[in-house]
């Protein structure tokens, strides 16, 4: 665990705790769509999606190939988010504290 975490204040930890189970209860027996563009992220809100989660359709294609999973450009989330009013989760590679610092101060 990064000494960032646990040097924080008990208050901020329940409040991201209750927001984690605010989210979870949320999504809890719903689906949750992996698009690969706004058409599709349209139709999985039109199809009762709870969420979707935008991919980059030309760096998934070489995920087999290569091996390696990538992060989806910013510029494709916010075009996600344009287009529908469920929510977008932006994913990111584990580790890659900047790409998430990144996507967290894109809102």
């Amino acid at each position: 665990m990064s000494q960032e975490l646990r040097d924080e204040p008990p208050e901020e930890t329940q409040e991201r705790y209750d927001r984690k189970l605010t989210i979870t209860s949320m999504f809890q027996g719903k689906m949750i769509v992996v698009v690969v563009n706004p058409i599709q992220a349209v139709a999985a809100e039109e199809a009762g999606a709870a969420a979707v989660i935008p991919i980059d359709g030309i760096k998934m294609a070489m995920v087999p190939k290569e091996g390696i999973n990538t992060t989806t450009t910013l510029s494709a989330i916010n075009n996600v988010m344009d287009r529908v009013l469920i929510p977008v989760i932006g994913r990111v590679r584990a580790g890659h504290i900047m790409e998430a610092k990144a996507m967290e101060a894109a809102k």
